[in-house]
């Protein structure tokens, strides 16, 4: 998870590509949408940018 464009790797376009869901800039759809919600709460939110962060952090891992 939180591989959000699907390049393979998890950075910050991952990260942006969820704010700019969340901010409703450029809503996320398909896979992407799943890849998004982080905690797997069915909601993406702050927390899902936050446990995006704290994997390219190397601080944990995705997942609820």
């Amino acid at each position: 998870m939180c591989d959000v464009n699907g390049d393979g790797a998890i950075d910050v376009l991952d990260v942006l590509a969820v704010v700019n869901h969340i901010l409703r800039i450029q809503p996320l759809s398909g896979e992407s949408l799943l890849s998004a919600d982080c905690n797997g709460d069915g909601s993406i939110d702050v927390l899902d940018v936050v446990g995006c962060v704290n994997v390219i952090l190397g601080l944990s891992e995705c997942g609820p």
